[in-house]
């Protein structure tokens, strides 16, 4: 099986959209977080129906196979991002951008045409999905949304432009940087997930096109830089090709049989858990390396996989900052792993079906430190706990608490030697039973 080629950082959060950006001196974006609907339209002035905007959103229109026409597009003043809003109501759907902005950031007509499309079309699908209606709507929903409508915007750029160089330098060059140098919102996913769907839509344009060919595929994504998925093999065993699943989930990659096999990508859009998985695959199943997106449980993991589960070695973050980085065993954590749990504790040592269970050190940021055996979550055996008043406890437990013999130090001298039960002092002297 290849090698997979993986990203930069995963919590990286770009915003193509949403608060309001303006230019700083050099140019790029920074960010101002008051982005009302009156700031907008104080800022910005009616486009001419008789500008090439309009003439690119109606070429989107028969792309998309819409025949809603009443956009109104504004052209934003100073403002370095894009934005759909409702005004009057009902009545008018608004496209407001910089254009200047976007196209400054590119050389070529195409690549500029090609730009326009994709933030034109990332715009116009929200509209389609109704979402300025529900400003309000869940993280998880927005989330879900944008990456529906970056799908969008490169089905449109697959639809509208017919230069091969273009296609490809546009995921390898163009929209990285555009991405890249916009400013970070809570609501929006990594750049590295945009960019993929972004790449599906285009596919799945190209394919309708007739032009699916497993040659045409494997180059899609083979753009050799950091933003690689995957190297295709050469086995004469595998296809590429993109196999297209109810309610918009897709996969694009390796197949044998119209089963998903080798590298590949899994996006599910709809149905229960929506998710993104980036890797290995064998016999429908992930299998070998990989990386997955949870966006319902805000939860990224990356590691080694068997029979569709997280198997052996792995890193699980949580949006949270929660992580884990050791042994999986059937989606569990098993073996030795570190987890950290932030401004609370990190716990460094044996798991078993999910649960500390071995020898481990527990440290708490209040100061709090044990190092010692532990079972089905609790401590259970010999252990040392160390307390951040000077008292250090060495001796036997039993299910979480002090029990059986035991010593008691504080500072380092004895305090107390003798018979534990269910965490108190009992007596000097006990037999041991443990």
């Amino acid at each position: 099986m290849n090698s997979i080629y993986y990203f930069l950082p995963i919590l990286i959060l770009t915003s193509l959209l949403g608060s309001r950006n303006i230019t700083n001196s050099n140019g790029v974006c920074v960010l101002d977080k008051i982005a009302t609907v009156s700031n907008l339209e104080a800022n910005s002035v009616i486009v001419s129906r008789e500008s090439d905007l309009y003439t690119h959103v109606n070429k989107i229109n028969q792309a998309l196979n819409q025949t809603y026409s009443n956009y109104q597009i504004r052209k934003l003043d100073n403002d370095c991002r894009a934005k759909s809003y409702i005004e009057n109501g009902q009545e008018n759907r608004v496209l407001a951008l910089n254009d200047e902005y976007y196209i400054s950031r590119v050389d070529g007509e195409n690549q500029k045409q090609a730009v326009l499309y994709f933030v034109l079309a990332h715009e116009m699908q929200h509209h389609i999905n109704g979402d300025p209606y529900y400003p309000n709507s869940p993280s998880t929903m927005r989330f879900i949304n944008e990456l529906r409508a970056d799908e969008t915007a490169g089905y449109v750029i697959g639809k509208l432009t017919d230069t091969e160089n273009l296609d490809i330098n546009f995921f390898r060059d163009v929209l990285p940087r555009i991405l890249s140098e916009e400013n970070d919102s809570n609501s929006h996913p990594p750049i590295e997930l945009r960019i993929i769907v972004c790449q599906i839509g285009w596919l799945k344009a190209k394919c309708e096109n007739n032009d699916c060919s497993t040659t045409m595929v494997k180059r899609s994504f083979e753009t050799g830089n950091s933003l690689s998925v995957f190297t295709l093999s050469d086995s004469l065993e595998s296809e590429a090709g993109l196999i297209m699943y109810d309610n918009r989930n897709y996969y694009y990659g390796e197949k044998r049989q119209d089963v998903r096999h080798g590298n590949g990508i899994f996006v599910r859009f709809e149905g229960n858990k929506p998710s993104i998985y980036i890797g290995e695959w064998k016999d429908d199943k992930r299998h070998g390396k990989g990386k997955s997106y949870d966006i319902d449980d805000e939860i990224i993991y990356k590691g080694q996989w068997e029979n569709d589960k997280k198997n052996g070695k792995g890193i699980l973050l949580k949006i949270n900052g929660e992580k884990y980085d050791g042994y999986w065993k059937d989606d569990k954590r098993h073996g030795k792993g570190k987890y950290h749990k932030p401004n609370k504790e990190i716990y460094e040592g044996e798991w078993l079906n999910d649960k500390k269970d071995g020898k481990g050190i527990l440290r708490m940021y209040n100061g709090y430190q044990y190092n010692g055996k532990w079972k089905n979550d609790l401590k259970h055996g010999w252990g040392h706990e160390f307390l951040n008043s000077g008292f250090k406890y060495s001796g036997f437990w039993l299910e979480g608490f002090k029990n059986g013999h035991g010593i008691l130090y504080l500072n380092g001298d004895i305090y107390k030697s003798g018979c534990w039960e269910n965490g108190y002092y009992v007596s000097k002297d006990c037999e041991n039973k443990n």
